[in-house]
């Protein structure tokens, strides 16, 4: 068993950049508070949700929004046998992507967009995000 994880750590490893759900990634949120992304996880002032069917219950994640920018329940991270992807649940301020390579742009709600180690998701009021591998 203890081999079996090395193999797949190593894998994870030489695969480069690209985060799987087999090599564990991690939001870091601009508050230095680490999500980590073992499930799917709602991001917002007051997140919620209100069905879950078949999946793992996402991660709740409530970040400060002193001008009410953010809304209750802006963004949603999921986690696939593919990746990650960043769905912006039709907030009312938007949510804009910053790819690793520096390119930004603001994301159409209800749509998933793939989501790669480095890239930055600005959801309004000051809170930034960046995913990264798990320490």
């Amino acid at each position: 068993m203890a081999s079996e994880l090395a193999a797949v750590r190593r894998e994870a490893v030489g695969a480069g950049e690209v985060a799987t759900p087999r090599s564990a990634a991690v939001l870091i949120l601009v508050t230095g508070e680490q999500v980590s992304l073992d499930r799917g996880a709602v991001i917002g002032r007051r997140p919620q949700i209100d069905r879950v069917a078949g999946t793992a219950i996402p991660t709740l994640v409530t970040v400060p929004s002193p001008q009410q920018d953010i809304s209750r329940s802006h963004v949603q991270i999921d986690v696939d046998g593919h990746g990650y992807t960043v769905t912006d649940l039709h907030s009312v301020n938007g949510t804009v992507l910053i790819k690793a390579n520096g390119v930004a742009s603001s994301i159409a709600a209800g749509r998933p967009y793939p989501l790669q180690i480095g890239d930055q998701l600005d959801i309004g009021d000051g809170m930034t995000m960046t995913l990264r591998n798990a320490p």
